[in-house]
């Protein structure tokens, strides 16, 4: 379903962000970092009886203390103004955990200031329904795996 890409597209937006933010200009002579240079975002998901769990997990240095009760709302952003179209509007993260619990799931954020940050998306599905679904699977891990993420 569309929400579930939406929610997907936008956890990895700010995990990417955050880490070449952190990590993209770590070099002496300031040269960016691409790649395999860069630590990964992992991606975890796993199935059982009552619902299936999707972690995304990285090393973008996490939320600073005084903004993490605060990425849930509406308008609140932490990008600088002007970052450009994708992001920096406020509206990413709420509306993200709008879909997911509207849809019998939700979102839920591990801080670890100054590491990163760990995602869990709660689909409110068992893993019994996706059975048969494992194709559509398929069809987008050669998108996953050319990207940079690593999946488990």
């Amino acid at each position: 379903p569309h929400h579930f890409y939406t929610v997907l597209l936008e956890l990895f937006k700010n995990s990417m962000k955050a880490t070449v933010e952190l990590h993209g200009r770590r070099t002496e002579d300031h040269d960016p970092l691409f790649g395999e240079q860069l630590p990964a975002v992992n991606v975890t998901i796993a199935g059982g009886e009552r619902d299936c769990m999707v972690r995304i997990s990285d090393q973008g240095g996490g939320i600073p203390p005084a903004h993490s009760n605060r990425v849930w709302k509406f308008n609140f952003s932490t990008a600088p103004e002007g970052m450009g179209e994708l992001s920096g509007f406020g509206f990413g993260l709420s509306i993200s955990r709008v879909f997911a619990q509207y849809w019998g799931g939700d979102l839920q954020m591990q801080n670890m200031e100054n590491h990163g940050v760990d995602t869990f998306y709660r689909l409110g599905v068992p893993a019994s329904n996706l059975q048969g679904k494992e194709q559509e699977w398929e069809k987008r891990k050669h998108f996953v795996s050319t990207h940079g993420y690593r999946t488990h």
